[in-house]
């Protein structure tokens, strides 16, 4: 498929974010963890079900918005918007 720049531009921003909503997803584990103390084997589990649906709504968003299509931009989009949200 092809993206004109405007749906190109607003692929990168909706993937910028996608990172900060990723950001946002970690930083609620994050918050778990420091009200509640666990055992390492649960904040690997919590770890495991974090990239589990970081990488799911990331691929579901590709799947719909792009036709499946990963471009290099969308993975710099995902990571500027974590870098932003930190």
């Amino acid at each position: 498929m092809i993206l004109s720049l405007e749906g190109q531009c607003l692929l990168f921003l909706h993937t910028v974010l996608i990172g900060m909503a990723v950001g946002l997803f970690y930083d609620f584990f994050r918050t778990i963890r420091s009200l509640i103390r666990h055992p390492n084997v649960l904040v690997s589990f919590e770890d495991i079900v974090y990239w589990i649906v970081a990488v799911f709504v990331m691929f579901f968003y590709m799947l719909q918005a792009n036709d499946g299509e990963i471009r290099t931009f969308s993975i710099f989009g995902v990571f500027i918007g974590i870098v932003l949200y930190f």
